[in-house]
């Protein structure tokens, strides 16, 4: 079988299949628990700092850095949908017409 460009021409299977994994690979690294790990860790200094009643400052600072990450957290979201449709465009218009060749031909 014969790799071509992918500019609209036929990929190897096995092209197609590193293409998938190298997609998977971005949405298991966009979905990293990071982001979610360090706004817990706010959330907790923010309800710390509020048991104390003290430096208001502080809470400001907590709470504009858990606003962030709160943004973060959706843009992350809205990047994993995004490379999960890439995901399935490559499988729907690249992989499946792969096979459906190798099978019916």
């Amino acid at each position: 079988m014969e790799a071509m460009e992918s500019g609209g021409g036929k990929k190897s299977h096995s092209g197609t299949l590193e293409q998938l994994l190298a997609w998977e690979k971005k949405l298991f690294e966009e979905a990293r628990e990071g982001v979610k790990i360090e706004h817990e860790k706010k959330l907790s200094t923010l309800q710390s700092l509020e048991c104390r009643g003290k430096d208001d400052a502080k809470l400001d600072k907590t709470k504009a850095s858990i606003t962030k990450l709160q943004s973060l957290m959706v843009v992350t979201s809205q990047a994993v949908t995004t490379t999960s449709s890439a995901i399935t465009g490559v499988r729907d218009n690249e992989l499946a017409p792969q096979l459906f060749e190798i099978c019916y031909k």
